[in-house]
């Protein structure tokens, strides 16, 4: 059975402290499975940022196809609110 070409994304990624522009891409499946990494990217972003002690994380992923198109936006933004009493709403 013959496949055709799998589709390459590139993954261009902003928060506060960074951006980064995507110059290889990564050759996935489908665009689910490239919104899947952008995903578990943000993940790690958050992850690594919540580690450094941040409190205010906003993270973006933008995926293009190889045309250069933009085909999905992925945006979160993760913000910590501490509290004295565990209580506290």
């Amino acid at each position: 059975m013959a496949c055709g070409p799998v589709p390459r994304y590139f993954f261009h990624i902003v928060n506060d402290n960074f951006a980064s522009d995507d110059k290889h891409g990564f050759d996935l499946p489908s665009l689910e499975a490239a919104s899947l990494q952008a995903r578990k990217t943000i993940g790690a972003i958050i992850a690594d940022e919540l580690g450094q002690g941040s409190s205010n994380i906003p993270v973006s992923v933008r995926i293009r196809n190889e045309a250069g198109e933009t085909v999905a936006n992925l945006t979160v933004h993760t913000r910590v609110v501490a509290s004295e009493s565990p209580f506290a709403d």
